[in-house]
């Protein structure tokens, strides 16, 4: 529809479109660096085990983690996108999501001795189907009980908190540069997650589940054609995203 049309981070599962497929969904691609590792883990967890399932303070700077660089990505593409044609930009944030890395300054946010736990219902599994705790993908994050023999736990939370709000410090960066283009009050801002995320609940850890913490996730639209501050209470489905934009943007 004559649209510029960018992405960048993890808009598409790495690796998951193959180069000679790309130029049918998007103009341009951006840079989707990973993570990044310390040398060693830092979460004290039994071995084997996957080596996303860690968690703690890195990288130092800010400047250094990957979701700060698909923010730059976007950023640079929104001030170079052309003036006129509109725009689509995708942009990709990894965070919050395992391995759960932050720079220290958005640890010290979540101090220990406040930090707030979420509920667990020690009882949970009692007034279930057996067969309801294994509707789940084989993966390898660990349980609760696991968690807590390691003393992991509280480290876990502090780190999805902390890697959360830098993901969204990411997005404020994001927000501030396309309020500098000018093109604020004429743009679409959808942002989404494509799953939740347990902490605990249910006795578990991760996304692996269909209980109401893995499939509740994030999603607030803003701009022209929206009402401000308005709630939905309705299910709403993620395929249902891309029919909403058309109609939003007037195509058919």
């Amino acid at each position: 529809a004559g649209y510029f049309t960018y992405t960048c981070g993890k808009i598409y599962h790495d690796g998951s479109i193959k180069p000679k497929d790309r130029a049918a969904e998007f103009n341009e691609w951006g840079p989707a660096p990973g993570q990044g590792r310390p040398l060693e883990p830092i979460a004290k967890l039994p071995e084997p085990r996957h080596p996303a399932m860690d968690w703690g303070v890195f990288p130092e700077r800010d400047e250094d983690a990957g979701d700060y660089k698909i923010a730059t990505a976007a950023i640079e593409a929104l001030q170079k996108s052309p003036q006129d044609k509109p725009f689509f930009i995708g942009c990709g944030f990894r965070l919050p999501h395992v391995p759960c890395y932050a720079p220290q300054k958005y640890f010290d946010l979540y101090p220990d001795a406040t930090l707030q736990m979420p509920p667990v219902l020690e009882t949970d599994r009692d007034d279930t189907p057996r067969f309801s705790w294994y509707l789940h993908w084989r993966l390898p994050e660990p349980r609760l009980h696991t968690l807590r023999e390691y003393g992991e736990w509280r480290p876990l939370v502090q780190a999805y908190l902390a890697s959360t709000t830098f993901m969204d410090a990411q997005l404020g960066r994001v927000l501030d540069a396309l309020q500098a283009s000018g093109r604020a009050d004429n743009t679409i801002v959808v942002v989404w997650g494509d799953h939740g995320w347990h902490l605990g609940e249910k006795l578990i850890s991760g996304k692996n589940s269909l209980w109401d913490r893995s499939t509740r996730v994030p999603l607030v639209f803003a701009g022209p054609g929206i009402a401000r501050d308005a709630k939905c209470g309705r299910p709403a489905e993620l395929l249902d995203l891309f029919p909403t934009l058309l109609e939003l943007a007037g195509f058919p």
